[in-house]
């Protein structure tokens, strides 16, 4: 029998069929560590934007008497208003030229949130769109409300949240913008007028504190905040996170990471911030 040199070289079908079977595999197992990666690059750039949030707010503190800017912009230590609670901490973002050109805007009455600053949003943030001026972290209403004043944390400032996460855009219909008095707060409403705390659109959940010793609760049972919801479930009276612990930035500078499953009495002591409750975390 005689063979012949030139055969067809080449993959038969079967063969073809096996690599591409191998490659999917790969692909398959290389999807979720990358989706991880992204995750958690996500999660620390979070971090890191609630950290300087934080300095902002204690440097704004310690050069107004240890005052903050409150829900809607006052700042009791110079009894001056105009810019609204994240827009008064600009300057001490680096951001002094926005602060100015909103200043402007308001004197102009040119009332238009179209400065976006990075710190302010999420990467984390579902609802967030390219280049539109969000806020992915509201403050605490509870502390930021009236007259805040460091001295005010008799809880302490490591267990008092100041901000935390949240969807910015379009939860549940609301928009939290960051500029001239729209921001929202936890448990408030929104401070282009005083927080009511018994908002009937907005149903805000607070906290409720009895009992001797002290102990807080949600004003609606079971509530404290939401862990990776839709967006169509996505509720404004809650905060919101997209990774399977919510990140919040605390009196003290710091950045804490709150599971899912923290229990609402612990939940509800870190919100509040004079209420002298014991069951804090460790």
């Amino acid at each position: 029998m005689i063979f012949s040199k030139n055969w067809r070289k080449g993959f038969t079908l079967v063969e073809l069929l096996v690599v591409i079977a191998i490659f999917a595999v790969l692909i398959g197992l290389l999807l979720p560590a990358i989706q991880k990666v992204r995750e958690a690059a996500a999660r620390m750039q979070s971090a890191n934007n609630l950290k300087q949030i934080n300095l902002a707010s204690q440097n704004f503190a310690s050069t107004n008497a240890g005052y903050l800017p409150n829900v809607g912009g006052m700042n009791w230590a110079t009894y001056t208003t105009g810019l609204s609670l994240h827009a008064s901490l600009l300057p001490h973002l680096d951001q002094s030229a926005i602060s100015s050109s909103i200043l402007k805007s308001i004197e102009e009455r040119s009332f238009e949130s179209k400065y976006v600053v990075p710190v302010f949003v999420s990467p984390a943030d579902p609802t967030v769109r390219p280049m539109q001026a969000i806020c992915s972290y509201p403050a605490n209403a509870q502390f930021f409300r009236e007259r805040p004043h460091l001295q005010n944390l008799t809880d302490g400032t490591s267990n008092t949240i100041f901000f935390a996460e949240h969807y910015g855009y379009d939860c549940g219909g609301a928009i939290f913008y960051w500029g001239f008095g729209m921001d929202f707060v936890m448990g408030g409403s929104p401070a282009m007028r005083p927080p009511t705390f018994a908002d009937p659109v907005f149903g805000d959940v607070i906290p409720v504190t009895a009992g001797m010793p002290s102990v807080s609760t949600g004003s609606k049972p079971g509530r404290t905040f939401q862990v990776n919801p839709r967006i169509a479930d996505c509720d404004p009276r809650l905060p919101q996170t997209r990774h399977s612990a919510m990140l919040v930035g605390m009196g003290d500078g710091s950045v804490r990471s709150l599971d899912g499953g923290i229990a609402e009495r612990v939940y509800w002591a870190l919100v509040t911030p004079n209420r002298g409750e014991i069951d804090l975390l460790p």
